[in-house]
């Protein structure tokens, strides 16, 4: 016969009458310490109002060089324009007798111009990439709906118009290189008001390469009489980051917009607010124009 189980002595005591049953320890109520209250609106990094899907943690290390030019991005950046590109994007497969996919479905497909928005839409409607007769048709029925839809629902991100005065402040000149059709670009800056903040806007069809290619920053570097490694561009996605890389320039990227694919280089500055990117400036930068 097998020795009998040892019990501990509290069970033991249990047992046979004696000492006090045990209880399980409550659950904790009430915090053990007091929550951060929540960033204000004004702080460099709030997340206030990006979706907690789609938020990227701030990098907010110093410039290492002089500023004298400022690139931004215009949709996922400057701009939230999500909802008239999804209206054109549902409109135009609508005509087409095909699916029509969500919002949050066409955020991704946003980033490489028109061709590749309609392509991406286009094959995850079908299950498969659309043939060249199909894509072209395509681009002809989504002109018309997107000149209908552009401004309509469109907004500028928190911050922009802030930053936007500090940069001319400083007295830096500024442009807007997007993958976006010059005129639906020209033409959504001038509904927001934002239109004479901007030397020069290069569009998608107007340098002979898109973003990430370095070409257009190339030639916005030159319109606003500045060296591609004294500019500095700001955008929301990997393709806006290698073309920073491509051209030379200085990279800051936001941490909202619709791509958050481009920050796993931690050494990659990310902020919330384009007004927060001035203090980022480590070494002043002469005035345009002065030379000092």
């Amino acid at each position: 016969m097998s020795a009998p189980h040892r019990r501990s002595p509290a069970i033991r005591a249990l047992a046979e009458g004696k000492g006090r049953p045990i209880r399980r320890a409550r659950r904790r109520t009430s915090p053990r310490r007091a929550r951060r209250p929540f960033p204000s609106a004004s702080a460099w990094c709030t997340h206030a109002f990006v979706p907690a899907p789609l938020r990227r943690s701030c990098v907010t290390t110093p410039l290492d060089r002089p500023i004298r030019g400022v690139l931004f991005d215009l949709d996922g950046t400057l701009v939230d324009s999500l909802a008239d590109i999804h209206a054109a994007v549902a409109a135009t497969l609508a005509d087409l007798g095909l699916p029509v996919p969500g919002a949050a479905t066409v955020r991704g497909y946003i980033g490489n111009g028109v061709r590749v928005l309609l392509e991406r839409a286009l094959s995850g409607a079908l299950g498969h990439a659309p043939d060249a007769a199909l894509a072209a048709r395509a681009e002809a029925v989504f002109d018309p709906h997107y000149a209908a839809q552009n401004g309509r629902s469109a907004r500028l991100y928190p911050g922009v118009s802030e930053g936007l005065a500090a940069f001319a402040a400083r007295g830096l000149p500024m442009a807007v290189v997007t993958n976006k059709p010059q005129r639906f670009s020209e033409a959504l800056l001038a509904m927001l008001g934002i239109a004479d903040r901007f030397a020069t806007v290069v569009g998608g069809d107007v340098a002979a390469q898109r973003k990430p290619h370095a070409e257009p920053l190339l030639l916005a570097c030159a319109r606003i009489g500045v060296a591609p490694a004294d500019a500095l561009m700001i955008g929301d996605s990997a393709i806006d980051a290698a073309a920073a890389r491509a051209a030379g320039t200085a990279l800051v990227l936001v941490g909202y917009g619709y791509h958050h694919d481009a920050a796993a280089d931690p050494h990659t500055r990310v902020v919330d607010r384009i007004d927060a990117i001035p203090a980022l400036f480590a070494v002043p930068a002469p005035r345009a124009g002065t030379g000092r």
